[in-house]
């Protein structure tokens, strides 16, 4: 079976962590970044999946 990546963007540690550990739980390869600016860095590397926290300070610009 293929491990699809993950890419959580969550700025609440806590929150940001828990994610994190249920979804690798599952089998997910998960990259969490704490900010829109540092995962703003990572765009190039095509994730699967982005979950972004939309209330972050320009959350759904973060990866346009």
């Amino acid at each position: 079976m293929a491990m699809y990546r993950i890419f959580l963007v969550e700025d609440e540690e806590n929150l940001n962590r828990v994610l994190s550990a249920y979804l690798q739980k599952e089998g997910w390869e998960v990259r969490s970044f704490l900010d829109g600016e540092s995962a703003q860095l990572a765009i190039g590397e095509r994730p699967d999946l982005w979950i972004l926290d939309i209330m972050l300070c320009r959350g759904w610009t973060a990866i346009s």
